[in-house]
């Protein structure tokens, strides 16, 4: 397999030479046992189950399946896979290797996880219904880092001042169980003003299919005049090798019972440098202040890989927030990571 320290150089160079030869299992092979060395289970099953597509007679890609679908938590699917190898070739090289990594229950080791850091700035044009405007600035830092084998913790700050300022202070678990992954998140925002004084957040998401996702999130948030409660239910269809469409249906529950909901759709393009464009819209109920009104909005952003450590993100985005302002937000921002 792949070496981890070069599994991020190989995903770049593999996916495009999938993309300029998408029949060819041997890249495919190659591209997904990259993917599974930088982490991305879900994405490695997808491109192999492509070459399993496309030669299913190939012990080699089912020996490689095989590892991918044991590496995910996935013991039986991958006793059932090497099976159907054992039954056409009982002495294919790797067969034993991998029956003995098997009964063993072996996990991947989780050597691509990595430290880092991410900064951001943005800035808003703020134009109230009563004429006035105004301009707010927010910025923010986090740290992350592995815990464990297969989780990552986050600790960020977040600051943003309008005719007051709020500083938040977030920290969030994320974890892979199997081929999903879940995760934990808690926010202080000490005297808060605009924004919750507390909140509690759980999810995930889970592949069910070669080609979608499920994805559950839940929050409760306590402001000053009350509470509210989130939940975000989502699917997520990959269209293509690169492209996704994620959906979802957005319901606010507030304390006195009353429900509203709205809808939001996004577009995710995966570029030939692993970077990531994205658009969408929404329209969707949102509480600042403890006072929920409804949001429209468009947004566009991207990141661009500028080495294997250092990311460069930006976003533009546009909101309608009923009864209240219009909102024009740029937000720039640079992810580094460390280690090996």
């Amino acid at each position: 397999m792949i070496e981890a320290g070069r599994a991020e150089e190989a995903v770049r160079i593999l996916s495009a030479a999938s993309e300029a030869d998408p029949r060819n299992t041997d890249i495919l092979r190659r591209f997904a046992q990259a993917l599974a060395a930088a982490g991305n289970l879900p994405g490695a099953l997808r491109t192999i189950d492509r070459a399993v597509a496309i030669a299913p007679q190939d012990n080699d890609l089912l020996l490689v399946r095989s590892y991918i679908l044991l590496w995910s938590g996935r013991s039986e699917d991958a006793r059932q896979q090497s099976a159907v190898i054992a039954e056409r070739a009982p002495a294919y090289p790797g067969l034993a290797q991998l029956e003995t990594a098997i009964a063993r229950g072996d996990a991947r080791p989780d050597s691509s996880a990595r430290s880092g850091a991410a900064l951001y700035s943005s800035l808003s044009g703020i134009d109230f219904e009563s004429g006035v405007s105004d301009t707010w600035y927010g910025a923010g830092a986090s740290v992350f880092g592995p815990i464990g084998e297969a989780g990552v913790v986050t600790a960020s700050v977040d600051h943003e001042e309008r005719n007051s300022s709020d500083t938040r202070l977030s920290a969030r678990l994320d974890r892979r169980i199997g081929q999903g992954n879940f995760f934990l998140a808690t926010s202080i925002t000490p005297n808060a003003d605009f924004r919750e004084q507390w909140s509690l957040s759980v999810g995930g998401e889970l592949p069910v299919s070669p080609t979608a996702d499920i994805i559950v999130d839940a929050k409760y948030a306590e402001y000053r005049s009350g509470h509210v409660t989130v939940l975000r239910p989502a699917l997520r269809l990959h269209l293509a090798e690169r492209l996704s469409l994620t959906g979802q249906w957005i319901n606010l529950f507030e304390n006195d019972g009353n429900h509203r909901s709205g809808v939001s759709g996004r577009f995710d393009y995966v570029l030939a440098n692993e970077g990531n464009l994205y658009l969408g819209a929404a329209t969707y109920p949102d509480t600042e202040a403890g006072v929920t009104r409804q949001v429209r909005g468009a947004f566009i952003g991207t990141a661009l890989p500028l080495s294997d450590r250092v990311t460069l993100r930006g976003a533009f985005e546009y909101e309608e927030r009923d009864q209240s302002y219009q909102r024009i937000a740029a937000t720039i921002g640079l992810s580094l990571r460390f280690g090996s």
